[in-house]
């Protein structure tokens, strides 16, 4: 039995890499990629201490990149050398037209130490490209781009994936003051999709708290995003998208304009009528399918519209690709008496079909209008 025992404890430890970082950037990150190079499947790189990282740390394949907590072990980005990122896929730093292998990500802090990396290079604190891999229990704070970007584009800017990069969980984040998006999605092509962003919380984003170019298949659920600076959640191509359970407040913070008509770089969205907007939620839906906006709370706590000369739309379409089909129902908005708030607020815009929504069951209160649709859309009859 002791020799059981014992076998049973060698290989237990035998699947676990433990790497004591020094707080030295001439060696931390090199410690760390000579062991997710070298784990095998079912190994864990477990990280302890604070790692001053001077080059990117490339995640392994199929295995566990962990810490003991995001308080002890911490990937902080060294002073002044503006890496495109702290942590990355591997595939995405080799530019690969396919995806790296599914990985899990999870008890750890990534500092973006954005007062001494400010420079344009600065992506994102994490990026991520792979398939059904799991982001969890993570702190991400001051990063200078992106908090956490979810990409098919490669290091390069220009190779784009030909594979699916689907079936994911990021779950029970906290990315805070990212110079960019807090949670963003990067698709211009149609792979990243079908994946969970879940019980998180993002605050004071530069740009949008969530932005989703491509937000086919994904479930936006039980979040909380506060004080973003754009939009607090902004899924364009809604195709069997569900966005429910989120708590939004305060969006459109200090922002400014920077964007065109119909705009889906996740800044402003600018009118045609040059009517400049930020929105609670938004979503853009597609063809041929139907997403649900169900069971939010969206308020305006500070009263960012008041002092504002953009106009605030707590939750609606800014536009459709096609004839959407929308459910938005059972959700709370409360705003501050603002005179350019609208509640619910559905538009086709001047590239789309027709917008089908079921909207009902929604508690609007204290906004200029309690709902504005223009003469495309057209208000559906539950059964």
């Amino acid at each position: 039995m002791i020799l059981l025992l014992l076998l049973f404890l060698r290989l237990c430890s035998a699947v676990t890499v433990t790497v004591q970082c020094n707080g030295d950037p001439s060696s931390d990150a090199d410690m760390l990629n000579k062991a997710t190079s070298s784990c095998t499947p079912g190994t864990s790189v477990v990280v302890v201490g604070t790692c001053i990282i001077a080059s990117t740390v490339l995640l392994p394949s199929a295995c566990d990149f962990v810490g003991r907590s995001r308080t002890g072990s911490i990937l902080k980005m060294a002073n002044g050398s503006n890496l495109l990122a702290i942590l990355s896929s591997r595939t995405w730093n080799a530019s690969k037209p396919w995806t790296s292998a599914p990985s899990r990500v999870a008890h750890l802090g990534l500092d973006g130490n954005a007062r001494f990396n400010n420079g344009s290079n600065v992506t994102a604190a994490l990026i991520i490209q792979s398939w059904m891999s799991v982001v969890e229990d993570v702190h991400v704070y001051d990063s200078a781009g992106d908090g956490i970007k979810v990409t098919s584009l490669g290091r390069d800017g220009s190779t784009v994936l030909k594979t699916s990069q689907v079936n994911s969980r990021f779950d029970g984040l906290f990315i805070e003051r990212s110079g960019g998006h807090g949670f963003h999605v990067e698709d211009p092509v149609n792979a990243v999709t079908d994946s969970n962003l879940l019980n998180s919380w993002i605050s004071g984003s530069g740009k949008s708290g969530v932005y989703l170019e491509n937000g086919a298949g994904w479930s936006v659920r039980n979040n909380h995003l506060y004080g973003n600076s754009m939009h607090g959640i902004y899924a364009n191509r809604c195709y069997g998208t569900s966005i429910d359970g989120n708590y939004v407040e305060d969006f459109g913070v200090g922002s400014e304009r920077r964007s065109g008509s119909g705009s889906e770089s996740g800044n402003s969205v600018i009118d045609s009528d040059n009517t400049e907007w930020f929105y609670g939620i938004a979503c853009v839906p597609q063809s041929n399918s139907g997403s649900i906006i169900s069971s939010n709370k969206v308020f305006q706590l500070r009263g960012e519209s008041l002092n504002s000369t953009a106009s605030f739309a707590y939750i609606g379409v800014p536009f459709t690709h096609g004839v959407g089909v929308l459910n938005v129902v059972n959700n709370l908005v409360r705003g501050v008496n603002g005179t350019r708030d609208v509640g619910l607020r559905y538009r086709v815009g001047d590239g789309g079909t027709e917008l089908l929504v079921l909207s009902q069951g929604n508690n609007v209160v204290s906004v200029g209008a309690a709902r504005d649709k223009d003469n495309k859309t057209m208000l559906m009859t539950g059964w």
